[in-house]
This record gives C-alpha cells, sequence and structure tokens, in this order.
C-alpha cells in the first residue's frame, strides 16, 4: 500500500494556513521524500504526533527514509533539505540515503568536462540544483560529516542520462543508469519531464507486478516431476517429447502495480505528463485559476485546466490538486473550475490541503483522508 503524506500545499510562499511544498510517502520499503521546502522537518513533526495521537495503525518512521527526490531548485521545494539531513545524522542515522533530482545539459556537460570546480554561466538560473547541492556540500552535507553514506545524484530528465557527486572527494562519476533505493525490490522510482523555468521533473513511485500463484494441483496432476515444477514455478517453460508445458498456464493471473505521480512544477499541456504511463493517483500543480492563465502561462505554471488536460491525456485514475497561490483563498474553488470542465468524462479529484494523506490499497482502491483536530476523515 501507499501512503502519501502531504505536508504543504501553497506555492512560492507561505501563508497562514499553508506551508510550501514538501510530501512523505510511505511504500512497503521505506520512506519516501517528495521536496523538502523551509520548515519541512518541523511540518514533518507535526505530522508524526498527529499521527501517534490518532493513528494507531501507521508510522511514519523517519530512520525508514530511503531516497528524497527533488523536483526542482526553487527553494520553496529544497530549502529545508540541508537542515533535516543534518538532523538525521544527529539522530543516528547509519543507511545510506539517496538524493535525486534534475539538471541541465549544460550543467551535466560542465560537471563531466571540468569536474566538481566547473565555472556555472552566468545565464544559468541561480535555482539550477547543482549551486544547491555543492552548497550543502560544502555546509557539511557530506559523508564524512555525517554519520551516512550520502549520495547526490543528478539527472539530465531529456536524455536519461546521472552522474554523481561524491561529496568527500568532490569527484564527479557519470553513472551507467538511475540508481534506485538500496535494498529496494518491489517498488521503484523514476522521473518524468515536465516544463518550468529550471529544470525540472515530476517523479512517478510505483510498485511492481507481481507474478500469479503458482498452481501446484494443477502440476501434480499434469504428472510433473519435483525438478520440473521447480522449473515452471521459475517462469521457465517444460518441454517433454513433443507436450510444452507452459510457465503462464500454471500460475493465475498476475497482480499489476500501482503508481503515484507527483508533478512538482510545470506548464501544461506537458508533453512528459500527457504521454506517461497511466497513474493511479496523478498529484498535480495548480498555481493559478483560469481567470490569471496569463500568469500561468509567463511563469510556466499551470492552471486547473491545465492539471486536468494532463490527467484526462495520461488516463490517470485519480487528480489530486495541489499547488496553490496566495490569489486562490479558498481552494475549493480550484476543485469547482475542474468539475465544471470535465465535458462528462468521469475521473475522480480533490483538493488537497495541509496534512491530507491519498492512499493506495493493494487491491488499488484510492482514499482520500483529510486531516482533522481529532485525526483524518
Amino acid at each position: 500500500m501507499f501512503d502519501l503524506h502531504v505536508l504543504g500545499v501553497a506555492s512560492a510562499r507561505p501563508s497562514h494556513d499553508r506551508n510550501v511544498s514538501g510530501s512523505i510517502l510511505k511504500t512497503s520499503e521505506g520512506l519516501v521524500c517528495i521536496d523538502a521546502g523551509e520548515g519541512f522537518q518541523n511540518r514533518l513533526a507535526e505530522q508524526r504526533k498527529h499521527i501517534k495521537a490518532f493513528d494507531s495503525t501507521s508510522r511514519l518512521r523517519v530512520s525508514k527514509l530511503s531516497v528524497i527526490l527533488l523536483t526542482h531548485g526553487h527553494m520553496d521545494h529544497t530549502w529545508g533539505l540541508l537542515p533535516w539531513i543534518k538532523s538525521l545524522s544527529l539522530e543516528g542515522r547509519m543507511d545510506e540515503l539517496l538524493i535525486l533530482g534534475p539538471t541541465s545539459e549544460t550543467i551535466f556537460s560542465g560537471l563531466l568536462n571540468d569536474g566538481y570546480d566547473y565555472d556555472i554561466p552566468d545565464e544559468i538560473p541561480t535555482a539550477e540544483l547543482f549551486r544547491q547541492m555543492k552548497h550543502w556540500i560544502d555546509m557539511g552535507g557530506k559523508t564524512s560529516e555525517l554519520n551516512y553514506k550520502i549520495r547526490w545524484v543528478l539527472g539530465e530528465i531529456h536524455s536519461n542520462r546521472w552522474l554523481e557527486i561524491d561529496s568527500d572527494s568532490k569527484q564527479i562519476i557519470e553513472l551507467d543508469k538511475q540508481p534506485q533505493p538500496s535494498g529496494w525490490t518491489q517498488n521503484f522510482v523514476e522521473p518524468i519531464a515536465t516544463v518550468h523555468s529550471v529544470p525540472s521533473c515530476a517523479w512517478r513511485i510505483a510498485s511492481k507486478s507481481k507474478p500469479g500463484k503458482f498452481d501446484r494441483v494443477k502440476a501434480d496432476n499434469a504428472g510433473l516431476s519435483v525438478e520440473e515444477k521447480k522449473q515452471l514455478s521459475s517462469g521457465i517453460d517444460v518441454v517433454r517429447g513433443e507436450t510444452t508445458f507452459e510457465a503462464q498456464s500454471f500460475r493465475s493471473q498476475s497482480k499489476k502495480g500501482h503508481s503515484i505521480v507527483i508533478s512538482g512544477d510545470t506548464a501544461a499541456p506537458c508533453k512528459g505528463l500527457s504521454e506517461m504511463e497511466p497513474a493511479d493517483i496523478l498529484v498535480h500543480e495548480c498555481t493559478f485559476l483560469v481567470e490569471n492563465t496569463d500568469k500561468a502561462d509567463e511563469y510556466l505554471h499551470s492552471t486547473t485546466l491545465g492539471a486536468l488536460e494532463n490527467a484526462l491525456n495520461s488516463k490517470s485514475r485519480f487528480l489530486a490538486l495541489t499547488h496553490y497561490s496566495a490569489r486562490i483563498d479558498d481552494i475549493g474553488k480550484a476543485g469547482s473550475e475542474v468539475i465544471q470542465n470535465m465535458e462528462g468524462k468521469e475521473l475522480p479529484i480533490c483538493t488537497l490541503n495541509d496534512g491530507d494523506r491519498l492512499q493506495i490499497s493493494e487491491d488499488g482502491d484510492i482514499r482520500h483522508l483529510v486531516k482533522k483536530d481529532n485525526g483524518w476523515q
């Protein structure tokens, strides 16, 4: 099961009841952090306190954190990261921590050619993630100053090229593929290119499909030997003379995996999101209402209709709206705009608020839990 805790739904700046971006996803193999704007660890602590008080069936154990996924370098999505990773060290963390984020082709090539001290061109946006990673490393975000190994990894998403910054030696290492969280076998993470004023991506967190149950009774009735049963259960057909026993015919239907995609900031329509594999849940920014489409176009953000368009094009099963600008005084307006423009199409939606949860069960059922003073409803 996936259990997403949304810890901030504001856009560039917090308001009295909305914090900036940051979420924690609980999976069967560990926790995933998606963005960590200012004050993130305080918000996480508050959510954990609320869980302890009102949900005896769940826990968010920070020791189980496996990976931090950054959608882009704007500070409302990143500026709570360094204090948090330092706190993890103080709390005695020992396990490896992977941090992934997008970069540009220019920065990627410059780092490979000139190394850690690459002189970033003036025209590169100040919010480029390498600038921040370098700052964090120099401010103590290195393995030798923490209790645990930390992996700083940047990807040029469009070409699927990845490099790692060794925080102690300052060596730049090109990787042969995008790394996955240490020890994961049942789930995976992958980026989806988005469109923003700095290199950006959405992140898909998904569980792998599981093979159906092996039918031992059918294998016994077929008179198969122990070795032949082992072969079939391993997915290998058994050939006996002119008869072939197909491995798949001895298993029940495979169990499809589930996925949640979190968009970060993006203009819309976005080809990457529109053409992605359908997600069970698409969490999509809607920084502006339709009346401010000009602002959305200017700053490469989405309106409510842009979020709806990407969700419908991708055939996602559920759309969750987030990342509201201060211009949206009532998030119900965002939901209403989406519903009014459905044009007869069926797509469940919700408007998220700080502390809300989105859950996907093993069977694919989706629930939106609204945070209340006495728990979640």
